[in-house]
């Protein structure tokens, strides 16, 4: 009975990602580099990219040349633009510099209907 109890808990566990929301850990997907992004967010052990840097601080070390690269996305339906730029600089020492830029546009701002009475569920 117990084992039984054991493996049904462990196959819940295991289908709960099922349920998560469309969104959930989203943010975690908002790293540069277009190739990386192009084959789906993948880059931990791509030297040959600019934005090698940010996946795998290592990986800078075995780039052969320094390069720039700039990326420009949109994520949820174009309401957050994520602007990137990445260097990789150096001869023998090498240094990788990225600078990653969010913006949200489109939320319109909204006053409360009676600005004397406090935010509640009957004044937005």
């Amino acid at each position: 009975m117990k084992k039984n109890l054991l493996l049904m808990l462990g196959m819940l566990l295991l289908t709960a990602s099922i349920f998560g929301t469309s969104y959930a850990g989203e943010i975690f997907r908002l790293a540069p580099g277009v190739q990386n992004m192009a084959m789906g967010g993948t880059g931990l052990s791509f030297a040959e990219n600019e934005a090698a840097g940010w996946w795998n601080p290592a990986l800078v070390s075995l780039q052969s040349q320094s390069g720039v690269q700039v990326m420009r996305a949109n994520h949820f339906g174009g309401l957050l633009q994520q602007n990137q730029l990445s260097l990789a600089l150096g001869g023998k020492v090498r240094t990788s510099f990225h600078l990653n830029h969010l913006s949200i546009d489109k939320i319109k701002l909204t006053t409360l209907e009676n600005p004397a009475d406090t935010l509640s569920n009957f004044n937005r």
